[in-house]
């Protein structure tokens, strides 16, 4: 069943965090509905990077630009590239990245770990584990292999849900806003 427009943009109370670029509705009778799932998640992850704080002294913190990272294949294309165009956070400009190998992805804000990478997860998680990356996946299970950030789309609704474990651990800070609005957060304190 694909998932219409308003049930993709109703769970968004989340906008009002952050401008997003995409359509009510479809421009046509012809255009899917699922063409919307990309365009969400690519606002999803400028929102992520922006209710992010990396710790002070890390490249991260001390970068001239935010880098949101595709690793593997991407599903974005170049929609991506469209809803960061000209934004700025904080300052200073968000650019998209895309790696094919695991080389330079430490660096990286925010990672987008591909489906395409699934088989090769733990090595992915291993390599930015000592760093304050934001790791983000639409793969099964992903918050509960070590990732952070888990999208996907249920009752046809984009949702995420978060992991504050490994975020404590590279010493990420993510915003009680960005939290509030999540499917379910582990990790969190009682």
């Amino acid at each position: 069943m694909r998932p219409s427009a308003t049930a993709l943009l109703g769970w968004l109370p989340f906008l009002v965090l952050g401008p997003v670029l995409i359509r009510a509705t479809p421009a046509s009778a012809d255009e899917p509905l699922a063409s919307l799932e990309y365009p969400v998640k690519a606002s999803l992850l400028l929102n992520f990077a922006r209710f992010t704080e990396w710790p002070p002294g890390s490249p991260q913190a001390s970068s001239p630009t935010v880098s949101i990272c595709v690793l593997g294949t991407d599903p974005f294309g170049s929609v991506l590239d469209a809803t960061v165009e000209r934004r700025s956070l904080r300052g200073r400009a968000v650019v998209v990245e895309r790696y094919g190998s695991l080389d330079g992805i430490e660096g990286c804000h925010v990672l987008f770990i591909a489906s395409s990478e699934r088989d090769r997860l733990p090595e992915v998680l291993a390599t930015v584990a000592e760093s304050p990356v934001l790791t983000v996946s639409e793969s099964d299970g992903f918050e509960d292999r070590g990732g952070m950030v888990h999208l996907l789309v249920a009752d046809n609704y984009a949702r995420f849900s978060v992991n504050l474990v490994p975020a404590r651990q590279t010493r990420l800070r993510l915003s009680s806003k960005l939290l509030s609005v999540a499917r379910s957060v582990h990790g969190a304190a009682r």
